[in-house]
């Protein structure tokens, strides 16, 4: 599979699908910490992280996320006024937004990016959610949950100690181990299991638990 990375590039929009707990969070989080060092073909002015589940579904209007990106971009108040004035200030940048969990708030997002994009060339966003966006336009990019290799397929381990994907304990106890993989995989613990998967669906980000 392409990376994340590598979709982000070839699409304008990009959300990232799947279910709690697989690492949707983790993923958006590597992308906006690993951007200064990831290559994009397209320019990129910076990548800001707008975090969507404190929103309340109630009270959470086109408005509302407009201030919300505005603030993260660190612009002028009026700039996240609305639709409008957001655009006009975006015009002649070229930001990453991420905006992670966003399934509570698809019917206000999706209209919102969908006006902003045509009128902001430069603009991508990626976006997590539990469902996709249905704009056009969007790229999904589906998680699954990861799956326990069969015995004597040490690749995807490989790819975890490479993504550095395992907490440092299971790490080196996945080194010195002599235990088959899916014993491995059944030891690691739920949120390294969602970071595990992460690291490995998005590819050449490498993953850095913190």
């Amino acid at each position: 599979e392409m990376c994340i990375r590598d979709r982000t590039d070839a699409h304008r929009l990009v959300t990232v699908v799947g279910a709690a707990g697989v690492g949707k969070t983790f993923l958006a989080m590597s992308l906006v910490a690993r951007l200064p060092s990831t290559a994009l073909s397209h320019r990129v002015d910076g990548a800001w992280l707008i975090e969507l589940a404190p929103m309340d579904l109630q009270g959470t209007s086109a408005e509302t996320l407009c201030a919300a990106v505005a603030h993260a971009l660190e612009l002028a108040e009026s700039a996240g006024r609305d639709a409008d004035a957001l655009a006009r200030a975006l015009v002649d940048r070229a930001p990453l937004l991420v905006m992670d969990n966003a399934e509570h708030l698809l019917g206000t997002l999706a209209p919102l990016l969908s006006a902003l994009q045509p009128r902001v060339p430069g603009l991508r966003c990626v976006v997590t959610s539990r469902e996709p966006l249905q704009v056009p336009g969007e790229h999904v990019f589906r998680l699954g949950p990861l799956s326990v290799p069969e015995p004597g397929d040490e690749a995807d381990v490989t790819r975890l100690l490479a993504c550095g994907a395992l907490s440092p304990a299971y790490a080196a106890w996945a080194r010195d181990t002599s235990q088959p993989m899916p014993e491995l995989f059944k030891a690691i613990d739920k949120g390294d299991l969602a970071r595990a998967r992460a690291a490995m669906r998005g590819g050449c980000l490498a993953a850095q638990r913190g």
